[in-house]
C-alpha cells in the first residue's frame, strides 16, 4: 500500500497515464487560448461585436462535442481495450494539430474553429477512458489519491497551457508559427507517453454500440433518473465546470480597452504628425498672408506710418488666427 499518493508518480501503472492526460490538457488550452487571442488581436477588420461573437463561438464549439458524443464515447471506453484506444486517440490529436498548423498558416478563423471542434471531439473520446481506467490500475485505497493527482495535474496544465498560448500568440511576431510548432510537439509527446500505459482489458466487450448520439444520450439521462447517487455526482461536476467555464469567453474581452487604447494612441500619433505638418505649413501661410499685403513706401508722414503699422499688425493677427485654426484641425 502506498504511503501517500505521490508515490504513484514513480509507478508505471500510473505515471504514463498521468503524463498523457496532462500533456493533452496542456495542448488543448495552448491551442484554444491562442485562437481566442488571435481573434481578439491579430485578425484585422473585426469589430468588438465580431470579436465577442467569434470568441464565444470558439468556446461553444469546443464544449459541443462533450454534449453530443459523451454517451457514445462511454460505450467505446467500455467495449475496447483502453490503452490501445488512448494511443489511437493521441494519434488523432497529432493529425488535428497538423490541421491547426495549416489553419494558422491560412489565417482562416472558420477553419481553425472547425479544428477546435475536432479537438473537443478528441477530448470527448478521451474523457470516459480517463475516468474508467484508474480503477483497473489502482487499488481501491489508492483511487482518491490517484484521482486527486490527475485532477491537480489537469488544472495545472490548463493554467500553463492557457498562459503559454496567449504569450506565444500575442508576444511574438511569428506567434501562429510558434503555436503551431508547440501544439504538434506536445501532441507527439502525449502519443509517446501513451505507449507506457499498461493494458486495461475491456469491461463490456460484448456491448452493442449505439451510433445514434441522441438516443444514447437520452438513454443515459433515463439511467440518471433511477440512480440518485450518480445524478448528484453528475450535477456536482456539471455545476463546477459551469462556473469554471462561464468567465472564460468574456475574459478575452478584458484587454480590449487597452487594445482600443493603442488604437487611440495611434490616432493621437497621427494627429501629432498632422499637427507637426500644420506647424511646418504655418510659416508658409504666414508668409503668403504677409506677402499678399501691398508694400507701403516709406513716408515721413507720421499718420501714414501709423496707418501702415496698424495694417501690418492686423495682417499678423489674421495669420496667427489662421495658424491656430490649422493647428486645431490637425489635433482634432
Amino acid at each position: 500500500m502506498a504511503s501517500n499518493q505521490f508515490t504513484l508518480l514513480k509507478q508505471r501503472r500510473f505515471l504514463p497515464f498521468f503524463l498523457t492526460q496532462a500533456l493533452g490538457a496542456f495542448n488543448d488550452n495552448v491551442f484554444k487560448n491562442a485562437l481566442v487571442i488571435m481573434i481578439a488581436f491579430k485578425v484585422a477588420g473585426l469589430s468588438s461585436d465580431d470579436i465577442n461573437f467569434w470568441s464565444n463561438l470558439a468556446a461553444g464549439l469546443f464544449i459541443l462535442p462533450f454534449f453530443l458524443f459523451s454517451a457514445n464515447a462511454g460505450q467505446w471506453a467500455e467495449k475496447f481495450e483502453k490503452s490501445r484506444s488512448i494511443r489511437w486517440i493521441k494519434l488523432l490529436e497529432i493529425f488535428i494539430m497538423c490541421m491547426a498548423a495549416v489553419g494558422f498558416w491560412l489565417e482562416s478563423v472558420p477553419f481553425l474553429l472547425g479544428v477546435l471542434f475536432l479537438m473537443g471531439l478528441q477530448s470527448t473520446l478521451f474523457g470516459p477512458i480517463k475516468y474508467s481506467i484508474l480503477p483497473q490500475h489502482l487499488r481501491p485505497e489508492e483511487l482518491v489519491g490517484g484521482n486527486a493527482l490527475v485532477e491537480a495535474g489537469t488544472f495545472l496544465t490548463i493554467l500553463l497551457g492557457t498562459l503559454l498560448g496567449g504569450v506565444l500568440m500575442a508576444g511574438f511576431d511569428h506567434g501562429p508559427l510558434l503555436v503551431s510548432a508547440t501544439v504538434i510537439v506536445f501532441a507527439v509527446l502525449g502519443w509517446w507517453a501513451s505507449h507506457g500505459i499498461p493494458e486495461a482489458p475491456p469491461t463490456a466487450p460484448d456491448l452493442r454500440l449505439n451510433w445514434n448520439p441522441l438516443t444514447e444520450t437520452v438513454r443515459n439521462l433515463g439511467f440518471l433518473r433511477g440512480n440518485r447517487t450518480v445524478l448528484n455526482a453528475v450535477l456536482g461536476v456539471s455545476w463546477f465546470w459551469f462556473f469554471g467555464a462561464a468567465p472564460c469567453p468574456p475574459a478575452a474581452a478584458l484587454p480590449r480597452p487597452c487594445r482600443g487604447g493603442r488604437h487611440r494612441a495611434g490616432a493621437r500619433r497621427a494627429g501629432q504628425r498632422e499637427h507637426a505638418g500644420g506647424d511646418g505649413a504655418r510659416p508658409a501661410r504666414r508668409g503668403r498672408l504677409i506677402a499678399a499685403q501691398p508694400t507701403q513706401p516709406a513716408s515721413t508722414n507720421n499718420a501714414s506710418t501709423a496707418s501702415h503699422s496698424s495694417r501690418m499688425r492686423q495682417t499678423r493677427l489674421i495669420a496667427s488666427r489662421s495658424s491656430s485654426r490649422a493647428g486645431g484641425a490637425g489635433c482634432a
